[in-house]
């Protein structure tokens, strides 16, 4: 398996995270417009709700799906990396689908390679929903 956690590690432990916030997918799913505010909290950023709601808008799975700067087939029309026919880059939108798309053992394998990790004691106070985003993983970390 990847080094995913260890480079979770290399961060999670910050003595003082004054300038490091982290989101998760599902916690952006859960509750765009409070996590948006959160963000701009933190990025010290006095927004109003119309901005805060245009960023919602704009930042949905929905409207980065639709836009060919964000959903990467003017890329794949240059550079030919990806066939969308097969699986297109961003897929559903959901929390956990990523597991529809592992066969045969591979969840049962990566339920308990997570929390396995789960239990290092470097990473003290990770849940489960925080260290997971489809399609397998992925964090967004802010840093000033």
């Amino acid at each position: 398996m990847a080094p995913y956690f260890d480079q979770l590690a290399s961060y999670w432990n910050i003595p003082n995270k004054e300038n490091l916030y982290i989101c998760s997918f599902e916690r952006l799913k859960r509750d765009t417009f409070t996590e948006v505010t959160q963000i701009a909290k933190f990025l010290k950023k006095d927004l109003t709700k119309d901005q805060i709601e245009t960023i919602c808008r704009e930042c949905s799975f929905e409207s980065m799906k639709d836009n060919p700067m964000t959903n990467r087939q003017e890329q794949d029309k240059n550079y030919g990396v990806m066939d969308f026919k097969v699986s297109p880059y961003m897929r559903k939108g959901e929390t956990g689908a990523w597991k529809s798309v592992l066969e045969g053992g591979l969840n049962d394998q990566m339920d308990r390679w997570i929390e396995k990790n789960l239990r290092r004691p470097d990473l003290q106070g990770l849940t489960r929903g925080l260290c997971l985003s489809p399609p397998l993983f992925g964090q967004t970390v802010l840093a000033e």
